[in-house]
C-alpha cells in the first residue's frame, strides 16, 4: 500500500515554499480562503499526467475561475497588480509516498518553469528511495536567499539519482 506522506509546494497560489504532512486519514479544513482547495487542486495536479483531464477546483462556487496559470502566477484578483509573481520562474507541486510492504519512500511531482512571455513548461518525475528535503528543489543564491533549481537545473540534479525518471 502507498500512503501520501507530505506534499511540497513551491510557488504554487499562495504557498512560496510549504511542506504539508499528512498523517494517516487527514482532514484538511479550515475558513473560507484559507487553501483547502488550492492544496486539493495541487495534488491533483501532480498525479494527474494529462493537464487537460485537470479540473480545478470543481467543487467552489461556479465564479471561480482557477485555472494554471492563476495558481502560479499567484492569481490575487486586485486591479492594481493582478498576480504577485511576474516574470520568469519555477514552480514544484511534489509528494512524498510511503511503501507500507517494502518500508521505503518515493518522491513524485511536476516542476514548471514560468516564462514572462506566458509560456510555460513542465516537467513529471518519479524518484525512490527518497524523501522530501529542501535541497532536492531548492539553493541558496549569493545573497542567502533560497531559490528553486529551473526544470533543467532539476532534471541535471536528479539524473545521478539511481532510481529517478523525469517525463
Amino acid at each position: 500500500m502507498k500512503s501520501l506522506v507530505q506534499a511540497k509546494l513551491i510557488n504554487w497560489h499562495f504557498f512560496e515554499n510549504q511542506t504539508i504532512s499528512f498523517a494517516g486519514s487527514t482532514l484538511i479544513t479550515g475558513e473560507n480562503g484559507s487553501g483547502k482547495s488550492t492544496i486539493l487542486d495541487a495534488l491533483q495536479f501532480a498525479l494527474i499526467g494529462d493537464q487537460r483531464k485537470i479540473r480545478f477546483n470543481e467543487s467552489a462556487h461556479s465564479q471561480s475561475k482557477r485555472d494554471l496559470m492563476g495558481y502560479l502566477r499567484c492569481k490575487t484578483g486586485s486591479e492594481q497588480s493582478a498576480y504577485l509573481r511576474n516574470g520568469d520562474f519555477t514552480s514544484y507541486v511534489a509528494l512524498e509516498f510511503c511503501q507500507t510492504e517494502k518500508n521505503t519512500s518515493f518522491v513524485a511531482g511536476v516542476v514548471v518553469d514560468v516564462y514572462a512571455s506566458g509560456d510555460h513548461e513542465a516537467g513529471y518525475f518519479i524518484i525512490g528511495n527518497r524523501t522530501i528535503d529542501d535541497s532536492l528543489f531548492l539553493e541558496r543564491s549569493s545573497t542567502g536567499k533560497l531559490r528553486p533549481y529551473s526544470r533543467k537545473e532539476f532534471r541535471e540534479k536528479i539524473r545521478f539519482e539511481r532510481d529517478a525518471r523525469f517525463f
